[in-house]
């Protein structure tokens, strides 16, 4: 008997910059050259704000582990960028667990202890 799996159905999409499109699995902002309504004013600060959040935390891997941005260093192809980086942002996360940081403190949250991440 063959069996059919469906596709669940998701509620997510990316939230991406002005460069992309707005499509079904990733969102913009809306654009200020015409007029917005109030909740799409809303909507654009609400992400403007989790968005520094986030480009915080690629500061912070950068700034750690400068190497990672040195295009000159960086050859697709003969280095696997890929886990370099996952690499970098998994060093950078426990040192939050166990030192904390200036994002934590920012957003008044309190980092989970190196065990609890590493489970």
């Amino acid at each position: 008997m063959r069996q059919v799996f469906e596709t669940p159905i998701y509620n997510y999409s990316l939230y991406g910059d002005v460069g992309y499109a707005n499509q079904r699995y990733i969102k913009v902002g809306y654009k200020c050259n015409v007029p917005l309504t109030q909740t799409q004013k809303e909507f654009n600060r609400d992400m403007s704000a989790l968005r520094v959040s986030v480009e915080y935390g690629f500061g912070k891997i950068l700034q750690q582990f400068a190497y990672l941005d040195f295009k000159k260093n960086q050859q697709m192809f003969l280095q696997n960028l890929r886990y370099q980086y996952f690499v970098a942002a998994l060093l950078v996360n426990c040192q939050a667990c166990l030192r904390g940081n200036q994002i934590a403190d920012y957003f008044h949250c309190t980092p989970p202890t190196l065990e609890e991440y590493l489970a």
